[in-house]
């Protein structure tokens, strides 16, 4: 799983190559004291693209997890 830009301010691109397609996949996102904020069942696509603004989140750092057959962890920074 790739995410970029990282920092990001107005879209975060992730690549989720390291799925099959059409994969079932959980989408998390927590804040950097582990408080989850969103959590949704996605289908793989090769990329898929988070929109800080319309989630609601503020600048700062965030955890986003992406798990199906496969469980990957990765560090977002939200700028302004």
């Amino acid at each position: 799983v790739l995410v970029y830009p990282n920092p990001a301010v107005s879209s975060v691109n992730i690549s989720l190559k390291n799925f099959s397609a059409d994969e079932d996949l959980v989408l998390s996102l927590y804040t950097s004291n582990g408080r989850m904020l969103i959590s949704r069942r996605i289908k793989a696509t090769p990329i898929l693209t988070l929109n800080p603004a319309s989630e609601g989140l503020k600048p700062g750092v965030y955890v986003l997890k992406i798990a199906g057959t496969k469980v990957f962890t990765k560090k977002i920074v939200i700028t302004e």
